[in-house]
């Protein structure tokens, strides 16, 4: 009985030996991972580009101020400067021998001096009815009897241009609307008319009707 119980705890033992030597090789403790750390990093902005080099300034030369230098005496003298003599102008205001009063310089000697006569104004153009008031004189023209004979029962109509001096005479007539062989006669008796003096010439156009019966 004993070496039963003996044997039994012996077998005991050695089974429990064995499970623990059994368990250490199946049973592994959980490694614990080490704990991990997350560290965020903010990156930095990039630097601002460098500022651009300034501008050369130009170089300029500092004006150089020249001392005025007083002089230390005063001179007791002052020699004004010579003026140019000019030539003196010869005088022909006196004339020559046996020229006359009022002639021209450098003109022939004996020689009478002639006016220079301004231009007459050009004639101004009026119409009939404005000179007509200043009328003096004059007779009313006439046919010859020679027209009159060949325009028996008609009527001939002429015209014609009358210029006047400044002094109120006709200085001229000239036909606008000519009436064949009596021109010349109406001509004659319109330049024995005569008017008041004028400031300027004037011409004007005179017309005329001539009823012959």
């Amino acid at each position: 009985i004993l070496y039963i119980a003996f044997l039994a705890s012996t077998v005991l033992e050695a089974s429990l030996i064995l499970f623990f030597i059994i368990y250490s090789f199946i049973h592994v403790e959980e490694v614990q991972p080490p704990p991990l750390t997350v560290t965020f990093i903010s990156s930095t902005p990039p630097p601002p580009p460098p500022p651009p080099p300034p501008a050369a300034k130009k170089k300029t030369n500092p004006k150089v101020v020249k001392p005025v230098v007083q002089p230390n005496t005063v001179p007791t003298t002052i020699t004004q400067p010579k003026e140019k003599e000019e030539p003196e102008e010869k005088n022909d205001s006196e004339g020559v021998e046996g020229g006359v009063e009022g002639g021209v310089p450098g003109g022939v000697v004996g020689s009478v001096p002639t006016e220079v006569k301004a231009p007459p104004p050009k004639p101004k153009n009026v119409p009939a009815f404005a000179i007509k008031k200043d009328k003096l004189g004059g007779e009313m023209p006439h046919l010859p009897e020679v027209i009159k004979s060949q325009r028996r029962g008609s009527t001939v109509t002429g015209s014609y241009k009358i210029c006047i001096d400044q002094s109120g005479r006709v200085s001229s007539v000239t036909p606008v609307g000519s009436v064949p062989g009596a021109d010349e006669a109406i001509i004659g008796t319109l330049r024995g008319w005569t008017y008041k003096p004028q400031a300027v010439p004037v011409c004007f156009i005179e017309n005329f009707q001539f009823v012959v019966e």
